[in-house]
Parts: structure tokens; C-alpha cells; sequence
């Protein structure tokens, strides 16, 4: 299970708790951390994230920062996950199972499943509303992903999709669909 937690500040991480390791999503990087003895709860750490979990109240203290008093809130699905973490638009396909997440202003998160997920700082897209183009680069990374404003059937979703999405990333083509995110609650 997946859980989202907003700490003061609106601060918001998400984790996902496996057995012996956490999994957890900061705003640019996701990490593994391994389970660690504690008196009470749940407690995560290694030695750049410690993730302490009392009930549905978290402490986090991850690359030098204290997060205090963070609720959590379960995310059923990855999309909730992304409306919930305040992430603006998500996509994703399969064959093999990708997603992009655009979360203006700040970053596009692009993953391939069974593989870490790559971070770029959001660019400014090009085009108009009925076909917008994010292009990102870096040394080693290009990510282009195309968003036509053309339904979209997804076979794991009964309604279509607002959109066509193909996101390309380092020459490869991955086909899917994608939507708006609605507001986290509160936010």
C-alpha cells in the first residue's frame, strides 16, 4: 500500500512499505530504505532518509531536513498517489507499463517499470492547447512528450482518456494516455 503524508508547510512525500524496505518518493528522487529497528512503529532508515511511522502521524528527515507532524492519507492507485503528491497531469502506457508525470513548475517524472525514475526540471512547452510538446534534455537523457488533445482508450480504464500522450525517451516511442489531476484535497 501506498501512502501520501503532507507535513506542515505543505511539504508532501509518499511511501511505500514492503516488508523489509520503504520506498520513499521525495519531490525528485524516489529511494530504497531499509527497515530499522524501533521501539514502536514503523521505522526506515539509512543515511540520507529516516521515515518514522506512528499511526497515521510521520516524521521525515531526509537530506538534511526535518518534517515533523506529516498525516498520511492511502493512495489506492499511482494516479491517486500523483494527485495526492500534487503532480498537475500523468500519462502512462503499457507494453512495456511507463508513466509521465508533469508537475508544472517544479518537474517531469518519467518511469518504466522495473526501472528508477528519471527526473527532468519542466520546460516550457511548445504549441497550442489541442497539441502541446514538453521537451527536456540533459548529458545522458531526452525526453520528449507529445499530449494531443485526441480520446484515448486505456485497457485498464472503462472511459477514455482525454488524450493522446507519446512520450519518447532516448529515441523510444511509448504510447498511451493521460489526463488533468484534480486538486489534492487541501490543496
Amino acid at each position: 500500500m501506498i501512502y501520501v503524508f503532507t507535513c506542515p508547510g505543505d511539504y508532501r512525500f509518499s511511501v511505500r512499505e514492503l516488508s523489509e524496505v520503504a520506498t520513499v518518493r521525495l519531490p525528485m528522487q524516489t529511494i530504497a530504505v531499509p527497515r530499522v529497528r524501533a521501539a514502536s512503529g514503523a521505522r526506515y532508515a539509512n543515511d540520507r532518509v529516516e521515515f518514522r511511522n506512528r499511526g497515521q502521524v510521520a516524521t521525515l528527515r531526509a537530506d538534511g531536513e526535518n518534517h515533523t507532524g506529516c498525516t498520511g492519507q492511502l493512495a489506492p492507485t499511482a494516479w491517486d498517489e500523483a494527485r495526492l503528491l500534487g503532480v498537475d497531469y500523468r500519462a502512462g502506457g503499457y507494453d512495456p507499463i511507463w508513466s509521465l508525470e508533469i508537475d508544472e513548475g517544479k518537474y517531469l517524472r518519467f518511469i518504466i517499470e522495473g526501472s528508477s525514475a528519471v527526473y527532468f526540471q519542466v520546460p516550457q512547452p511548445t504549441g497550442d492547447a489541442k497539441r502541446r510538446v514538453y521537451h527536456a534534455v540533459t548529458e545522458s537523457q531526452d525526453l520528449e512528450a507529445i499530449i494531443e488533445e485526441k480520446p484515448c482508450r486505456d485497457p485498464s480504464s472503462p472511459d477514455p482518456f482525454p488524450h493522446t500522450v507519446t512520450a519518447t525517451y532516448n529515441g523510444i516511442p511509448y504510447p498511451g494516455c493521460g489526463r488533468p489531476l484534480g486538486a489534492a484535497p487541501g490543496g
